[in-house]
């Protein structure tokens, strides 16, 4: 272009991809012998492919002047054709503007699409384990006789009977794929800045704002969540994915109780924030240097709609495995820092950082927020020899832990995709180049 020295870049293609899964669990698996297994391993097996047409471009629209050194579009557009009757469209536009030297913004806006793998679509229906420290109809009589008997269909000579609380609080529930699910959808704003002042020499800064909103999300409804509904409401849509054993009434002595928590297409979520990383590299004289990194990320929106039909719930600052299934603080980071020796060797720490979360369940298990401090050195001892050594998690901080946390994204009573569930862990290594 006129105002530009560099051309416009362009790619295009067409992309043929095809998936295939079997999976064949022994015969102990498929007759659920295994004690705690939960429910039988079924086979699963399924195919489909996929058609594309693409392109991308990068379009320089200024270089050189004055307030604007640099400024750049770039385009994109992607249409796939399923062979299971799906065809979806996915585009981009993004944009960036470097003032100077010292300053430059971005901004984009993202549409992306996630069509079910292969087990969310094909795995055959069984029954699996999930936790919950009580049935509402049980002796903690959190439901109403009348709740129980009309929209559960529990004999109302059960209701209170300490048999139907399972001893290791586990229920069961019927999981398995759905051929029927729709592509889940995602629109992804985002614009920021990337400051690196010449009146600091090593700084540099940049800050992103991000709304993301996910429709047709293809996930499970949990199980809690739709007990609870079906309490409350006695309305079809839950209670139809409810089903006690005829007689006992139970959800976890035999295999005719359970609540259905198949795939299927969920509302929506949406995760709003802004993103913050800080970067400061400066000399120690004869000492060698210190690089300071901060990666860190103010939530401010953490909404999800469990069903097209919920009322949408906000998660901010909670935990949760009924609606809000995972833990959302308002801040978290990441601090690194790193001196570079001059005896070849660094040496760093990082702080991890973990903001407070409340339960907004029944529980009232309010967490605090955590730190974990690791600990790492790399030693090139020769030319050809690497040392490693460190320790993640030095003062042993353990995570929290409830009855309430569940299954997936929580392991039976912690999140260990949040919090350090490992405990101190020390580590070395050596490597050799021969």
């Amino acid at each position: 272009l006129p105002g530009a020295g560099a051309g416009v870049q362009l790619v295009g293609g067409y992309e043929y991809r095809g998936e295939e899964l079997v999976f064949e669990p022994d015969y102990g698996y498929q007759i659920n012998d295994g004690a705690g297994q939960g429910g039988a391993s079924v086979p699963v097996s399924g195919e489909f492919s996929v058609q594309e047409l693409f392109f991308e471009a990068q379009i320089p629209l200024l270089e050189g002047y004055t307030a604007a050194e640099q400024v750049n579009l770039n385009l994109g557009y992607r249409y796939s054709d399923y062979d299971t009757d799906k065809t979806t469209d996915t585009f981009k536009g993004a944009a960036d503007w470097s003032i100077n030297d010292s300053v430059r913004l971005r901004a984009s806006f993202q549409r992306a699409v996630r069509a079910g793998n292969l087990r969310e679509l094909f795995a055959p229906q069984g029954l699996n384990l999930f936790d919950m420290p009580e049935d509402p109809c049980g002796p903690s009589m959190l439901a109403t006789l009348d709740q129980c008997v009309n929209n559960t269909g529990l004999p109302a000579a059960i209701y209170g009977n300490a048999g139907l609380d399972s001893p290791a609080n586990q229920y069961n529930f019927l999981q398995g794929g759905n051929p029927l699910l729709e592509p889940e959808t995602s629109d992804t704003v985002s614009f920021g800045a990337v400051l690196s002042p010449t009146f600091v020499d090593g700084l540099i800064v940049s800050i992103d704002y991000f709304n993301i909103e996910v429709e047709d999300a293809i996930d499970t409804v949990p199980q809690r969540f739709t007990l609870d509904n079906c309490l409350e409401t006695g309305e079809a849509i839950w209670c139809d994915n409810f089903q006690r054993s005829p007689g006992s009434g139970s959800l976890w002595v035999s295999d005719n109780g359970f609540i259905r928590a198949t795939n299927v297409n969920i509302g929506k979520f949406e995760r709003e924030g802004v993103d913050l990383n800080v970067g400061y590299t400066f000399s120690v004289g004869d000492m060698g240097d210190v690089d300071l990194d901060l990666v860190g990320t103010v939530l401010l929106t953490a909404d999800t709609q469990p069903t097209p039909v919920s009322d949408v719930v906000k998660c901010k600052g909670l935990w949760e495995n009924g609606q809000c299934v995972g833990a959302f603080p308002e801040w978290s980071h990441n601090f690194r820092a790193t001196w570079a020796t001059p005896w070849d060797a660094d040496i760093s720490l990082m702080w991890r950082y973990f903001g407070e979360v409340d339960d907004a369940g029944s529980g009232g298990a309010n967490w605090g927020a955590y730190s974990w401090v690791d600990l790492a050195a790399n030693w090139q001892v020769t030319e050809s020899t690497l040392l490693r050594i460190g320790i993640n998690n030095v003062f042993d901080r353990d995570p929290p832990m409830s009855s309430d946390v569940g299954n997936s994204p929580g392991n039976g009573n912690v999140f260990p995709g949040y919090y350090d569930a490992l405990g101190r862990y020390i580590f070395a290594g050596v490597s050799l180049e021969l």
